[in-house]
């Protein structure tokens, strides 16, 4: 009987090339679902007190979700886990594309890596049949280039995980990029990849994934399109101000369904929410604890969502390009290459590549 999932993952040792199918029993799926859940579990239970995020003891996942590939709605993420190099705690990142539903039909509900590899090395995956391969002439090349190169080597229908230079260097800042530069960028998770010498996952799968009652899962899906689709009349973007500030003001908090939320995605996009959330102490300042004190309307005012929207579609690839550059110039140069000095660890097969 089919119940969304796969009911194993997959177990990688890079340091001793070897593979292991793990089958997860369904009442680990009843009490903590799938992806994030499922990851949790397996990460508290198997990495070591004290282990070195960037070590062999540490394990990188990749999950995929419960419902991914059953017809269900917005449920097509996968999600990167590990032990995170920056906050020494639980560390994930998401991103969306074809790797979630890729990861499935080749049998697996997650992958997970443990240990070293001697040398830069790739994950190839085919219904099921795990394989490494050397990576090293990868090694170096940009994420989008090397994703490029894979689906040459490996057809255009496969799905890749892949890291650039900036996870390769161990930087605490570098994510996982999939789809041509569709990012899993929170954590420091590419970091932790590149310390594995781990280059790439190449996912190529076929199987089926089954559910219970197909006919309900299109039934449920077809409603919640309906709801998505229904648009409420909203103002000019300068007016979410206002509305985070009568949020922010009253006596009790509002049960919401996420009516008005989904319409303010739909027109703005997660900009919607710049003057919004600081009325509500989500400001991007003092590690997001900042408020409207932090942030007031007379600030906020600068980057509400119509006036974000405009830009962004007014922008061209030479205004980012010149942001970029303004970004980069104001970084002093010794700040750069203290940073190198910290974020890199010796790479012994560099020096031979």
């Amino acid at each position: 009987m089919g119940r969304g999932y796969m009911g194993r993952i997959l177990k990688v040792d890079l340091g001793r090339s070897s593979f292991e199918d793990e089958i997860i029993p369904d009442a680990l799926y009843e009490r903590h679902l799938s992806g994030m859940g499922l990851a949790a579990h397996i990460l508290f239970h198997r990495i070591p007190a004290g282990a070195d995020p960037l070590g062999p003891d540490n394990i990188l996942g990749f999950v995929s979700g419960l419902l991914t590939g059953t017809g269900s709605l917005f449920a097509g993420r996968w999600m990167v886990v590990a032990k995170s190099p920056l906050t020494g705690g639980w560390g994930d990142a998401n991103c969306g594309g074809t790797l979630s539903p890729a990861m499935k039909r080749s049998g697996y509900d997650g992958i997970f890596f443990s240990g070293i590899s001697e040398k830069p090395v790739l994950l190839y995956v085919k219904n099921g049949k795990p394989e490494l391969r050397d990576a090293a002439h990868l090694w170096g090349k940009d994420a989008i280039e090397t994703e490029e190169i894979l689906k040459k080597e490996f057809g255009e229908h496969v799905s890749v995980a892949v890291i650039g230079p900036a996870g390769e260097n161990l930087s605490l800042i570098s994510g996982v990029c999939n789809d041509r530069g569709r990012l899993a960028a929170r954590s420091g998770l590419g970091a932790v990849m590149g310390s594995k010498r781990l280059k790439a996952l190449v996912l190529d799968g076929k199987k089926r994934i089954q559910v219970h009652d197909r006919q309900e899962v299109n039934r449920l899906s077809r409603i919640c399109n309906r709801w998505v689709r229904t648009q409420l009349p909203l103002g000019p973007g300068t007016g979410m101000g206002l509305l985070g500030v009568l949020l922010r003001v009253l006596p009790t908090a509002m049960a919401m369904d996420g009516y008005v939320y989904k319409n303010i995605l739909r027109k703005w996009g997660t900009g919607g929410l710049n003057q919004m959330s600081p009325e509500w102490g989500d400001s991007p300042i003092k590690n997001w604890k900042g408020s409207n004190v932090d942030w007031p309307m007379s600030k906020s005012r600068s980057a509400h969502p119509d006036l974000v929207k405009a830009t962004r579609s007014s922008s061209t690839t030479a205004t980012r390009v010149r942001w970029a550059a303004v970004v980069s110039a104001g970084i002093p140069a010794s700040i750069r290459r203290d940073t190198n000095r910290s974020m890199n660890r010796s790479l012994p097969w560099a020096a031979s590549a």
